[in-house]
């Protein structure tokens, strides 16, 4: 079965999700290019308008273009989750090859550390990272990513380990091969399907922590837009402006549709069983 054949084995999980990706991917792009309106731009004149006219999905409290800000938003909410996932997925991996390469004493030096940052929930060590290094784009994207990177490590820790005793490894050893090169060559390429599948589920998990920070005021500062800012700041209007709480609301979940669609393919193409499909 061909690569492209076995990725779109399960058809709609992957075309859905690709279709999704992209319109949200678009819609980031768009935002750093162009937007209808300022989406800073305060109107009282035009407050709290619902959708329609010159204003697609209506205004906010302070008379800013909701639709504009989403596309904004998109651009800084997808931003951070996919900064978050590459600090997740580069550290937790480095960690946990080094782990499972040369077991012993480094094993269980690290794995004490991961076993310490795991016993905190991703979300409150986040919390406390943030209030450590204080608020902000950044500071987000280094707490995610600190948070999340011990389940990557222990993931390619598991299958380094399960790699190390196999004939091939102890073939470029045999060969004069140094530990690095035998980590970048043989070992990490064979960790590849795991982390491409754990990547995708924590970047969901990552745009839903992302936007928790935000609704609870520890992301991106006001008024710079993200999906969860916009939560947070319309929050008392849910139900006199329902639009304010749909638009964001909307595009967070159908993000992370997308995202475990994609997930979803992505299992079924790394799964070996699925070449006997």
């Amino acid at each position: 079965m061909s690569i492209l054949n076995r990725f779109l084995t399960n058809r709609l999980n992957a075309s859905l999700g690709l279709m999704l990706i992209s319109v949200f991917l678009l819609a980031a792009i768009l935002g750093s290019v162009w937007t209808p309106h300022d989406p800073l731009l305060v109107n009282f004149g035009d407050r709290l308008r619902p959708p329609g006219g010159d204003y697609w999905l209506g205004t906010d409290q302070y008379g800013r273009d909701t639709f504009s800000r989403i596309l904004v938003g998109a651009r800084e909410s997808l931003t951070i989750s996919s900064l978050s996932v590459a600090v997740a997925v580069v550290s937790g991996t480095v960690i946990g090859a080094l782990a499972g390469y040369f077991a012993g004493l480094v094993d269980r030096a690290i794995g004490t550390v991961m076993d310490a940052l795991i016993a905190f929930p991703s979300l409150l060590l986040a919390l406390g990272i943030v209030a450590a290094v204080g608020p902000g784009k950044y500071g987000v994207i280094v707490a995610l990513g600190v948070s999340y990177a011990p389940g990557v490590a222990r993931i390619v820790r598991a299958t380094v380990m399960s790699l190390r005793g196999r004939d091939f490894i102890d073939s470029a050893r045999a060969l004069g091969n140094s530990h690095a090169s035998t980590l970048i060559r043989h070992v990490l390429p064979n960790c590849i399907a795991p982390v491409a599948v754990i990547g995708t589920s924590l970047f969901a998990t990552a745009l839903l922590s992302e936007s928790a920070l935000a609704f609870l005021g520890l992301g991106v500062p006001p008024p710079n837009p993200t999906w969860g800012g916009m939560l947070a700041d319309t929050k008392q209007f849910a139900t006199s402006a329902v639009w304010l709480v749909l638009a964001p609301g909307l595009a967070i979940s159908m993000t992370l549709l997308a995202v475990n669609l994609l997930g979803d393919a992505l299992r079924d193409f790394f799964d070996p069983r699925m070449e006997q499909v």
